[in-house]
């Protein structure tokens, strides 16, 4: 599978301390990067708590993570899409 095709989802985002948010993120980062060298972490790793999207839903609003969630999978269903088309046209 090509690390362009990936996508992680770091749930339960609201459970991590605000005071330790960054060093997680940068420690999460780190480790997928050094496991997926190509992974760009700004488009391919959200970090979100689905309970708070879920909340948020229940009163009619989309959180900023859950939109962006969405975007990322689309994003990934149409490039897995496309490299099968270019698979199957070679």
């Amino acid at each position: 599978m090509s690390s362009t095709r990936a996508l992680f989802v770091c749930n339960k985002w609201d459970q991590v301390p605000s005071g330790e948010a960054n060093a997680v993120k940068n420690h999460i980062v780190k480790k997928l990067t050094h496991c997926w060298p190509n992974l760009d972490p700004h488009s391919q790793i959200i970090f979100m708590s689905s309970t708070n999207a879920s909340e948020a839903q229940a009163l009619g609003i989309i959180t900023e993570e859950f939109e962006g969630l969405m975007n990322s999978i689309k994003s990934m269903v149409l490039k897995s899409i496309e490299a099968r088309l270019q698979t199957k046209w070679r």
